[in-house]
């Protein structure tokens, strides 16, 4: 037996376990014979009809004699959760193919079901309220050597939708750190992708990227469990790790570019079922991308500006945005269509404006179809040109073929914001005064928008969940929503200040 055993010996001494700890795994090792396995368990009395289905050995279809299935591997027993060995893994010494090999499904055993650890990293997991998931049994083997026992690894890289509520047993944000390969970065990306629908509030993934061509297990050799903990610490939120995915490497320098890449961040939110997370996630992905184009912009223009910059002729900075309670808005379409032309009608009479809202304005979110074209000229024009006026934008946007829309901007004597728009959308009006009146518009229209985005998450959560308290946050948004005698005012008030 010590003969049989010692290459299974140097293995496991050479990855650094002690007797300690192969005790503590309970690993072990299957000879390389086709039936010494089927010996030892016929001595003990235990029926070939039972081997079989317990997956320790194969029957061949053709009738043939069955023969162990796990044959010169180092064996890792996989326990369910009550910590009973339920079926095995083995790994090949030399050139065997496959490297892993588990036990088939079976009564007790489904693969996608369990994860490598659950009941040793239980206690650990829920003290800590934190679960660390790695790709292999070795890795979790290292890290609980390290003093690190809140770890499990699926059985494969591909975690299941089963193994995430699995995990979420354990802890509410599991830790997902795969090796830092292709494979691993496919695994956690896969994970991501499997976890939308599933979310629910305080329940998520959150990644551990590690250093390329690392794994937890090298990790700990060569660093100490220190370097690993920081790694840990720095985990990334779901959310941010499907904006990074997506983003990583491709270009965001055009309008239909950018909008390629906002349509698949909220296609993921859609795929999230729970209404209330899925508005979150919703919100979340706007506001990165505001501050992704913002950065792109920033950086493709700093150091480019014209002498005729206003920011060089020392104009006010921008001015913070308003509080909460400023932030009126009917959000109905009549008064949306209206903010909207007034945005972009202010900034076609005043491209200065662009030095300072320019990233604001690329944001905006604009339903009419004509106008977010015309947004989208305006903004390559200024990217032509950074201290364009108001003749050269209306040349430019007359050679794209939007004269006639850019002429068409200004609004009806009906309308509550043409007060205003006579006094900011003019030539000759301070730039100082006509930020602060776009901000002020902008704000309110940002504000909109996400009641109306709260507003229908609200109304399908009713027509999932049809409670009283679903109904009541409809009239609430309603009531918000229909306010627009307060916009009104508020335009008027703001018209009579720029007036003084």
């Amino acid at each position: 037996a010590e003969t049989v055993g010692a290459k299974a010996r140097d293995y496991l001494t050479g990855r650094g376990l002690d007797a300690a700890t192969i005790a503590k795994f309970r690993l072990g090792w299957a000879p390389d014979s086709r039936n010494a396995l089927k010996r030892a368990l016929a001595a003990e009395g235990i029926g070939e009809t039972m081997m079989v289905a317990a997956g320790l050995l194969i029957a061949p279809d053709d009738g043939g004699t069955s023969y162990d299935r796990f044959r010169g591997r180092v064996i890792f027993p996989i326990a369910d959760r009550g910590g009973r060995i339920i079926a095995f893994g083995g790994r090949a010494l030399g050139d065997g193919k496959p490297k892993y090999l588990n036990s088939p499904e079976t009564t007790l055993f489904h693969k996608g079901a369990l994860v490598y650890g659950h009941a040793m990293a239980r206690k650990a997991a829920r003290e800590a309220r934190e679960v660390v998931v790695c790709e292999g049994y070795t890795d979790v083997i290292a890290l609980h050597r390290a003093g690190i026992e809140n770890v499990v690894a699926p059985l494969g890289t591909a975690l299941t939708e089963t193994q995430i509520r699995e995990l979420w047993g354990l802890a509410p944000e599991p830790l997902i750190c795969f090796d830092g390969d292709e494979a691993g970065r496919k695994a956690a990306w896969r994970a991501a992708e499997r976890a939308l629908p599933l979310l629910g509030p305080g329940l998520s993934l959150r990644f551990v990227a590690l250093p390329p061509g690392e794994d937890p297990d090298s990790i700990i050799a060569k660093r100490g469990a220190r370097a690993f903990r920081d790694l840990l610490a720095a985990a990334r939120p779901l959310a941010d790790l499907l904006t990074d995915m997506v983003l990583a490497g491709r270009p965001i320098d055009t309008p239909e570019r950018r909008a390629d890449f906002e349509k698949q961040l909220l296609d993921f939110a859609r795929e999230i079922s729970d209404s209330t997370v899925r508005g979150h996630y919703q919100r979340h992905f706007k506001d990165r991308l505001w501050d992704i184009f913002r950065a792109r912009r920033v950086q493709r223009t700093d150091g480019q500006r014209r002498p005729g910059d206003p920011r060089r002729r020392g104009f006010a900075p921008a001015l913070p945005e308003p509080p909460m309670s400023d932030w009126l808005g009917s959000g109905t379409d009549g008064s949306s269509e209206r903010r909207e032309r007034l945005l972009v009608a202010m900034v076609v009479a005043h491209p200065e404006l662009l030095a300072t809202v320019d990233e604001e304005f690329a944001a905006l979110e604009i339903q009419d179809r004509d106008l977010d074209a015309l947004r989208g000229a305006i903004l390559d024009a200024a990217h032509d040109d950074a201290g364009l006026d108001t003749a050269v934008l209306k040349r430019h946007l007359s050679g794209q073929g939007y004269a006639t829309l850019a002429e068409g901007l200004s609004l009806p004597a009906d309308w509550p914001e043409r007060r205003l728009a006579d006094r900011l959308a003019q030539p000759g009006a301070p730039l100082a005064e006509i930020e602060k009146g776009w901000r002020h518009v902008s704000a309110r229209h940002r504000r909109a928008v996400t009641l109306r985005a709260e507003l229908r998450a609200a109304q399908e959560e009713f027509v999932e969940n049809m409670t009283d308290e679903a109904f009541e946050r409809i009239k609430a948004l309603g009531r918000q929503i229909e306010s627009s005698a307060g916009d009104e005012a508020d335009l008027d008030e703001l018209a009579l200040v720029s007036e003084e």
